[in-house]
């Protein structure tokens, strides 16, 4: 069955505009409140008030003396011009099943593009494609064959080619996150008045050429467009192959099953890299001239880099499984399963290795009573042999009041659900530091490793100990304490509500030591790393959906989720600092991520110096820490009373850089085989530092 999904995203926040005659004016207020004189007159605003002013509709050459001024005197919105509003995608997706009574099949291919937010110049102009977009290409088969009467085999096979394109992150050695972050930033950094992106003819200078703005350490139109491009392709293929051999002839609801799978991606990147002439345009607005002058004359043409890198996961599984049901009501299911992982990165690291042993039983009486029971004890090769295996269980109970003979039947109760849950999840993800209960020292240079240096002497002719970190043999799992406690509700045969309020204690955190002295002789970033952080975390979840049948054709789909969450820091072995300071933590009692700064006074009405009898009453008591305050910057408040504005005065100010609070909402409507579906998602209760300046948002 084919089916056909369009749709657009865009930035849930862009930058305010900024035109030309804002700039103007409030760069000559900020220079007023500095005690400086404006740097822009009153006939300069007025050219770009009015770029055509006094110039002759009926001059021959009118056209041309307008796109000069237009040009000279401009109002660029840069970071529309360089960064779309909306970005286009498509999604085809097509399916296929069949089969005899031995040999069943699913075949399933897909496309998905993806456009992105990049405005570049044309392809055909520039000779290579800078744009930055996404194409993938998926293709599925699952094969399952019937071997005999006890029987069953299975082969899945699914892999995708993805290219992705972007202009060169040469600029960035090859970060193309940072290049994507950066642009944004410097798109909106650019000043309206700027004149560019290119030269125009007429003026000694070929027109097309990239203008600097020359005040910016690079240009955002050069790196969108004239510094080449990035075309990634990356394949992946995942095969399991498995069988299921039933043993219910001998103990009815047994079965055997096991599987291999192999997992292996592979990239290959190729990246054109150049280098184009720089000018700066100069414009005298007393004579109203333009001049173009060489910023930079280097030139590189384009030349092209290709690198690839592949990886691979090998899984191993194989388990005892048990399906009985009992006397029609009781429901019992259990499973055994052992199972390794093995893998390697694109490092050429040693392969990484996990194995592990998972029970599961599970039992449910007459659809009214539920009860999970799972466990795992698996090990890790993070970890010295006496810490590498960890045991995680987890237990679950249900009970669905709306099918208990004794409760009333209302025709519009469908489903009313309760359940709890409460287990145990190690982790050995450390960063990416491997081994980290091994000592880190190594050989220091010099070609005899049997002669030491000589005393008082410059020879090297032995070998020396560079130490490194210092192993920690009890370093092992992180835990997380899970407990969940939620309500299912179905209403009306068309609504249905899920609560679900949970908990989670997270002990025994890898962390660095912080309350070590230095003097102790020790480099602190070679302290061992230890199990010592706790990090507690509680919130709550809720999702309604609503399904209505119009008519047999016409069907409407509405559903919303919101969710909370806080978490607090209860340790990270910080030193506490000393009295003078107003909050001794900056990160035990509080959220992951909370942002500090100065607290404004917002007292006076704004929270600014107004005039200058207001800064120096200020000034008379207090002083700030980092700087000199002027009319018009913010008024800080010395909140430990010391007389000076600094660090010991910083507060928590807006929320942590984790969202704590995150909600969606869509509508799906169906008619005749055809899907369109509405989908809005969000975050809230988040702030984090803007650009690389301070400041919260």
């Amino acid at each position: 069955m084919p089916a056909l999904d369009q749709s657009w995203t865009s930035f849930t926040r862009e930058p305010e505009r900024l035109t030309s005659l804002e700039y103007l004016n409030l760069r000559n207020q900020a220079s007023l409140n500095d005690g400086l004189e404006a740097p822009f007159s009153a006939d300069i605003i007025a050219k770009y008030e009015n770029p055509l002013a006094g110039l002759d509709r009926n001059d021959p050459d009118y056209n041309t003396k307008a796109m000069v001024l237009n040009y000279m005197y401009p109002d660029h919105d840069y970071y529309r011009e360089f960064i779309a509003k909306n970005t286009p995608q498509t999604r085809v997706n097509i399916n296929g099943s069949g089969g005899t009574d031995k040999l069943s099949y699913f075949v399933n291919g897909a496309f998905l593009r993806q456009g992105g937010n990049l405005i570049t110049e044309p392809k055909e102009q520039l000779g290579y494609d800078p744009s930055s977009w996404m194409r993938r290409y998926n293709f599925r088969s699952n094969l399952d064959y019937k071997i005999s009467e006890y029987v069953n085999s299975f082969l899945n096979i699914g892999t995708y080619i993805e290219q992705v394109n972007m202009p060169s992150a040469g600029l960035y050695g090859g970060d193309t996150n940072w290049m994507m972050r950066d642009l944004l930033y410097q798109a909106q950094s650019i000043l309206p008045i700027t004149p560019g992106p290119v030269t125009i003819g007429g003026f000694g200078i070929e027109p097309g050429q990239i203008v600097d703005p020359g005040y910016m350490d690079r240009s955002a139109f050069e790196i969108i467009n004239r510094m080449g491009y990035r075309n990634e392709i990356r394949s992946n293929l995942n095969a399991s192959l498995g069988i299921d051999v039933s043993l219910g002839k001998y103990v009815p609801g047994l079965s055997v099953k096991g599987m291999v799978s192999y997992d292996t991606r592979a990239t290959t990147a190729a990246q054109g890299y150049k280098r184009e002439r720089l000018y700066l345009a100069e414009i005298v607005p007393a004579s109203n001239t333009l001049n173009y002058a060489v910023k930079r004359s280097e030139e590189e043409l384009l030349s092209l880099v290709k690198g690839a890198d592949s990886r691979y996961n090998i899984n191993l599984q194989g388990s005892i499984n048990y399906v009985k049901t009992f006397a029609e009501k009781h429901n019992i299911t259990g499973m055994i399963l052992a199972q390794r992982d093995n893998w390697e990165t694109t490092a050429g690291e040693i392969p990484f290795n996990v194995i592990g042993v998972a029970g599961r039983f599970t039992y449910g009486y007459d659809d009214r009573y539920l009860a999970e029971i799972n466990m795992g004890y698996n090990g890790s090769e993070q970890f010295a042999p006496s810490k590498r295996f960890g045991f995680f269980p987890a237990f679950s109970v249900g009970w669905i009041l709306s099918n208990e003979p004794y409760m009333p039947k209302y025709e519009w109760l469908d489903n009313l659900k309760f359940r709890a849950s409460y287990g145990k999840v190690g982790n050995d993800q450390m960063g990416g530091v491997r081994f980290l209960y091994q000592t880190k020292n190594t050989l220091g240079g010099g070609p005899l490793g049997s002669l030491a240096t000589i005393p008082g002497s410059n020879s090297s002719l032995g070998q020396g100990i560079n130490q490194g970190l210092i192993g920690n043999p009890n370093v092992t799992w992180e835990l997380a304490e899970k407990q969940n406690y939620g309500v299912d509700l179905g209403l009306f045969k068309e609504l249905t509500a899920a609560f679900d309020y949970y908990i989670e204690d997270r002990s025994q955190i890898l962390i660095q030591r912080q309350s070590v002295p230095s003097f102790q002789g020790v480099p602190l970033g070679n302290i061992p790393r230890v199990n010592m952080g706790i990090v507690n975390n509680k919130g709550f979840e809720v999702e309604l959906t609503y399904r209505k049948t119009i008519t047999d054709k016409l069907h409407l789909s509405f559903n919303g989720n919101y969710g909370e969450n806080r978490n607090v820091v209860k340790f990270i072995d910080e030193p506490i600092r000393d009295e003078s300071y107003v909050h001794r933590y900056r990160g035990t009692g509080y959220a992951m991520g909370q942002n500090f700064g100065y607290k404004i006074d917002y007292s006076n009405g704004n929270g600014m110096f107004n005039s200058q009898e207001e800064l120096d009453s200020y000034l008379a008591t207090t002083s700030y820490g980092f700087g000199v305050p002027r009319v018009g910057y913010f008024k800080y408040e010395d909140l430990n009373k010391d007389g000076v504005v600094d660090d010991k005065d910083q507060v928590p100010i807006g929320a942590s850089t984790i969202p704590g609070i995150t909600y969606g909402f869509g509508m799906t409507v169906s008619f005749a085989g055809f899907d369109a579906t509405v989908f809005f998602q969000g975050v809230g209760r988040y702030s984090g530092v803007w650009g690389r300046y301070t400041g919260c948002i």
